[in-house]
């Protein structure tokens, strides 16, 4: 158990719940408390999506670049 689950978990027995009830209680609670932390399918869709359009940049720089380079070593064999 977390702090927090042990917290409420003590708290419930003090007021006399039943221990195996306010252990199910402490971890309902603290789950859908925390539950926002978790990511969801459309924040891994999106988080996808990033990564396609800057896969897609990656690739035209790097062509650019290859690009230049071959340019500046065909200028640079061109002198000899």
């Amino acid at each position: 158990m977390s702090t927090a689950t042990l917290e409420l978990y003590n708290a419930l027995v003090d007021a006399g719940v039943d221990k195996e009830k306010a252990e199910a209680a402490a971890k309902a609670v603290i789950s859908k408390e925390m539950a926002h932390e978790f990511a969801t399918k459309s924040d891994i869709a999106e988080i996808q999506k990033g990564m396609t359009e800057i896969k897609s940049q990656l690739i035209v720089w790097m062509a650019g670049f290859h690009i230049a380079s071959l340019g500046m070593i065909v200028a640079l064999l061109g002198q000899f």
